[in-house]
């Protein structure tokens, strides 16, 4: 993910999506896990106004980020605490957290306990979460 075409492209296939099935524009989420995820920040970062919520999970990247954007945005984000990798991510997201908030913006980090990067992708996606969007 950069800050090149990805989002451009990502951005034009989710507005054809939206006008040919009649999706409402006020409930359009965004949700991705590891590259996902930084395509999550990313896209936020350049249409922030355009999601109704984000639920980026396991993976930070924080250079290049327009927070003032991505403050528009409730954020629901999720990392594991197992494995360097993991651990790294969690430091990662928890400042861009904190750039959210320090931004006007809303945001969490869960951190789950005992799951890898790999585990965090089936544990995250429940019900709760779930009512979570559909509730912003």
């Amino acid at each position: 993910w950069t800050y090149g075409e990805n989002p451009k492209v990502l951005k034009a296939l989710i507005d054809y999506i939206v006008t040919e099935c009649e999706i409402d524009h006020d409930k359009i989420i965004i949700t991705g896990h590891s590259l996902g995820s930084i395509g999550t920040w990313y896209m936020l970062s350049q249409y922030g106004d355009y999601f109704s919520a984000a639920v980026p999970v396991s993976c930070g990247c924080d250079e290049f980020l327009n927070y003032d954007n991505i403050a528009q945005v409730p954020i629901n984000a999720f990392v594991g605490d197992v494995g360097t990798y993991e651990r790294n991510y969690a430091n990662g997201m928890q400042r861009i957290i904190g750039f959210v908030t320090e931004a006007g913006g809303t945001g969490t980090l869960t951190i789950l306990p005992g799951l890898t990067h790999t585990d965090t992708i089936t544990q995250v996606y429940d019900q709760v979460v779930f009512e979570w969007m559909l509730s912003q």
